[in-house]
């Protein structure tokens, strides 16, 4: 299986894929634009499902797909994280619309719930599997590890980016 992490800038992603990885090679930082590089690695207790980290979606949706296009077909869902603190998810919305054109399954992630409320009314996107995370006081990561344990394994075919 192969779970590939979206989202717009600074909203946890590399701080995530570290937790969920344990790789620690990462550099996160509060500076939007911090992650430049693409990452891969196994997910923890699971060396048959890798994770890709991708640095946030700056420019556009069309610059985003010819930089995925050469192995989009060999992700198979898409985890999408969104910053608990924002006060408008109009962009996030648009943003899975987009990716909802590939045909993956999306799970959602809310991080930066660093005291746990998870009372966001999250519907209007239109994804059945949320996550509410806080990666920096490691809070659901276990929740979203045991989720992660149903998928069943099958061959990756990507070997690098």
């Amino acid at each position: 299986m192969n779970f590939l992490i979206l989202g717009k800038p600074n909203v946890g992603k590399t701080s995530f894929f570290n937790l969920i990885s344990h790789n620690n090679s990462n550099i996160i930082h509060k500076t939007i634009g911090t992650t430049r590089d693409w990452h891969i690695a196994n997910l923890v207790n699971n060396q048959n499902i890798k994770i890709y980290d991708t640095p946030g979606i700056i420019e556009n949706e069309k610059t985003f797909k010819q930089s995925i296009s050469s192995f989009i077909n060999d992700i198979d869902i898409f985890l999408f994280i969104i910053n608990f603190k924002d006060d408008s998810y109009n962009r996030d919305k648009e943003l899975i619309n987009f990716f909802r054109k590939f045909n993956k399954e999306i799970i959602l992630i809310v991080n930066k719930d660093d005291n746990f409320y998870q009372n966001k009314n999250l519907s209007d996107f239109g994804i059945k599997n949320i996550f509410y995370i806080s990666c920096s006081h490691k809070l659901g990561i276990n929740e979203f590890l045991n989720y992660m344990n149903k998928y069943e394994v099958k061959n990756n075919r990507i070997n690098d980016i």
